[in-house]
């Protein structure tokens, strides 16, 4: 089945309001520090460029730092200025650890990539980094869960910029509406615990259920900033958030803090405040009503806005437009918890992803679709494109996997296609290995022998018993020219391949042998190391380096065994 997806690899200089600009020959991470720094009242500033700080963007920074301050405390906020680097070049930000986006935090220091989303990357990182500075004893104890604050901080990253100033307390803001939608349906997923047990989570155990109990913590926050009312920051406990923050700073232990917000609500534990929050959030109805947009019919989910042309009819289950629309709202929702639980992504999208689907191949081809694909992502608007195919394979929904998982590295990940580190194979491996995917019941199994799986095992198989298939060293090292110039061989080995270190030695049981060496090939590519990096201590098993001429063998034989799932 052929497929294309479009990614913009270049990166145009921002202009941001109010920042004057020097020119930018200068490609070093940061300029050097000016006598006395610059910045503003509560901002140290460096930058890539000797970019100055103009009215516009001290006002966005300061604004933000003085919302910070009135949510969270304390009453003369952070002791010292927040330190803040702005990148220019891309190339010279991706090389930073642990990036996250288009923002990266090391132990006193927020660095901001200047994209196009700068805007929502200083609202996102800039949080951390205030209540490390204005807590610094409670960011270093060990014995307070860590919802405390990763969930004050997803509640302060919901905040918007509009007209010049901060709006923060609103379900109808964008990100808070993803969360709320979000919070609605993990209580009705098999990943719900109670609060009472996930908010003593740490370690392990919270990074394993962090998403879901981020998502707990916003609902805490939200309601004690507004609840009763739904909106506005002015609820009856809005200011009991700064004193349990003042309180964990002083000593004072996390349950000896909460007893006197608890005792607010009948029965006064953390149980029944659950139930307060859960009452409060499931009155709430954001509107998600289905509309229409010309030839289009327009649904939205909590990450997704998705658009079905009408006139769409799927010819074997005979389901028409709006039912094609309806399934697909409950399908992408759940293919979007499976690419967060894979690629272990524990924040929010900086906006909807979006996804059209036309009724037909000639309407998707006379849209400007690439001749040879059945579905493609366009990184320049951010599209996941395709089209109603039951005439043909009937499994449409199996492609928009596959070029899903580029849209989603795009959106959770940004810069991750920008770079050079990524191979190929491992990315379009990756990405087929979601398209092998099969619904059963009201759940998605990624990494199986169904989807597209049925294009890709006799290819494999006969690939390998002619010889030609690259070595596995040769495939790992394989650059995007040479691996589109034999697309043919090298997306079969690639899904196999992925599939292989997935789930071996059973066919598509997961949890295989090999199943770390993905999930540290993922952890390290999604930040940004370089690829030898990442390769040295991803391909170990047990602490030793695993020998891929003996991998290679392993995995030939593995091939041989493969039969698609009927």
């Amino acid at each position: 089945m052929g497929r294309a997806r479009l990614l913009a690899f270049g990166f145009v200089l921002l202009g941001l309001p109010g920042l004057a600009q020097d020119p930018p020959g200068n490609k070093t991470t940061t300029a050097p520090r000016p006598p006395g720094g610059m910045g503003t009242e509560h901002w140290a500033i460096e930058s890539s460029v000797g970019a100055v700080p103009g009215k516009d963007f001290a006002q966005l920074i300061e604004a933000l730092y003085e919302a910070w301050k009135a949510k969270a405390g304390p009453a003369g906020g952070a002791p010292n200025k927040l330190n803040l680097t702005l990148h220019f070049d891309r190339d010279v930000y991706n090389k930073l650890p642990d990036r996250s986006g288009g923002y990266t935090l090391d132990s006193d220091r927020l660095h901001v990539l200047c994209d196009p989303s700068y805007v929502q990357s200083l609202i996102a990182g800039g949080p951390r980094l205030y209540l490390r500075q204005a807590y610094p004893k409670l960011a270093a104890r060990k014995d307070v869960p860590p919802w405390v604050m990763s969930g004050l901080v997803h509640y302060l990253s919901c905040a918007s910029w509009s007209e010049g100033k901060v709006e923060q307390d609103n379900l109808k803001l964008p990100l808070n509406s993803q969360s709320l939608l979000s919070f609605q349906g993990a209580l009705k997923s098999t990943d719900w615990s109670p609060m009472e047990k996930t908010f003593k989570a740490d370690g392990r155990d919270y990074e394993i259920r962090k998403r879901v109990i981020d998502l707990q913590a916003w609902a805490f926050y939200y309601y004690l900033f507004n609840g009763p009312g739904t909106e506005g920051g002015q609820g009856k406990h809005a200011g009991s958030v700064a004193s349990l923050l003042a309180a964990l700073e002083e000593g004072k232990k996390l349950d000896e803090v909460l007893a006197p917000m608890l005792k607010t609500v009948a029965g006064g534990t953390l149980v029944h405040m659950e139930k307060a929050i859960k009452d409060y959030l499931q009155k709430v109805k954001v509107d998600t009503k289905d509309r229409e947009e010309g030839d289009w019919l327009v649904g939205e989910t909590a990450h997704y806005t998705i658009r079905v042309q009408k006139g769409a009819t799927n010819k074997k289950t005979r389901a028409v437009d709006r039912q094609i629309l309806e399934e697909l709202k409950w399908k992408m929702e759940l293919l979007f918890d499976k690419y967060a639980l894979a690629f272990r992504f524990q924040g929010l999208l900086p906006g909807k992803a979006t996804l059209r689907l036309f009724k037909n191949k000639a309407n998707y081809l006379g849209s400007g679709a690439p001749p040879t694909s059945a579905a493609y992502y366009n990184s320049g608007t951010k599209e996941l494109v395709g089209y109603e195919d039951s005439e043909e394979t009937g499994i449409y929904f199996n492609t928009l996997c596959h070029e899903g998982c580029h849209q989603f590295f795009d959106l959770a990940f940004p810069g991750f296609y920008e770079g050079d580190s990524i191979p190929m194979w491992f990315s379009e491996g990756l990405a087929d290995c979601f398209g092998a995917s099969e619904i059963r019941g009201r759940d998605l199994y990624v990494f199986t022998l169904g989807g597209v799986a049925a294009w890709r095992v006799e290819a494999v198989k006969q690939f390998v018993q002619q010889g030609r298939t690259p070595s596995i060293k040769d495939l790992l090292g394989m650059s995007r020219v040479p691996f589109m110039s034999g697309a043919d061989v090298h997306y079969p080995q690639s899904w196999s391949f992925v599939h292989f270190l997935w789930n071996y030695p059973s066919l598509d049981q997961g949890k295989g042998t090999y199943s770390e060496v993905v999930v540290r090939l993922i952890d390290g590519f999604k930040v940004g190391k370089p690829r030898d990096e990442v390769y040295k201590e991803a391909f170990q098993l047990k602490g030793k380096p695993i020998d891929l001429d003996e991998l290679e063998r392993s995995w030939k034989a593995y091939v041989k065994t493969l039969r698609v799932r009927k």
